[in-house]
């Protein structure tokens, strides 16, 4: 049996996302009763080879200032073929896509092993700008993108290291970020 710790970091491991709560507000009055603002760490492009990319347009909240996507977190009323948006609360029929909708025979995004799901927002958005920030806090110390080590008395790489080809993590780094450059700008020209 894993601890409630464990199973959050095995989430967040899976997912790439890791969140200031841990728990969904269930009422309204919870929902006001939160402390701590939401917020999100996100890992963009994280690599699921279990999960290939949803054929199919994600299922959105009818209200007009919402447009949540349907996931795993969302009520879900099976024999009236609603589901309750987990960020506004507004109930939401199932398109006719998808009348054969039971406990039993679950779309991809109802499954809690998908939390994270890839669809095709080209063509589910067209001719709509996105925007993703990345906010940092320091250079990368572990992991391919690393460019410093972890201790702090390693002083990070300047101009004068890498013009010297002195510059320890130069190299690997380079080569993991342009990878990264190469795949992301590949699946928005498949587009």
């Amino acid at each position: 049996m894993t601890t409630y710790q464990e199973f959050i970091q095995q989430n967040e491991d899976r997912d790439g996302v890791r969140f200031s709560w841990n728990l969904w507000p269930s009422s309204r009055l919870e929902a006001t009763r939160l402390v701590v603002p939401v917020s999100c760490l996100f890992t963009p492009l994280k690599e699921r080879p279990d999960l290939p990319p949803v054929q199919y347009e994600p299922v959105l909240c009818s209200r007009a200032n919402c447009k949540a996507v349907l996931n795993p977190l969302c009520q879900v009323d099976f024999r009236a073929k609603i589901w309750a948006c987990n960020f506004c609360f507004q109930r939401n029929p199932f398109p006719p896509s998808y009348a054969g909708i039971s406990e039993v025979n679950q779309p991809a995004e109802l499954m809690p092993q998908f939390s994270t799901i890839e669809y095709i927002v080209q063509g589910t958005f067209p001719n709509t700008g996105a925007r993703v920030m990345l906010f940092i806090g320091g250079p990368p110390t572990q992991g391919p993108g690393m460019v410093v080590g972890d201790e702090l008395k390693t002083p990070i790489r300047s101009w004068h290291d890498i013009q010297k080809d002195n510059a320890r993590h130069l190299k690997k780094a380079t080569k993991y970020y342009e990878t990264m450059a190469n795949r992301s700008g590949s699946e928005w020209t498949q587009y």
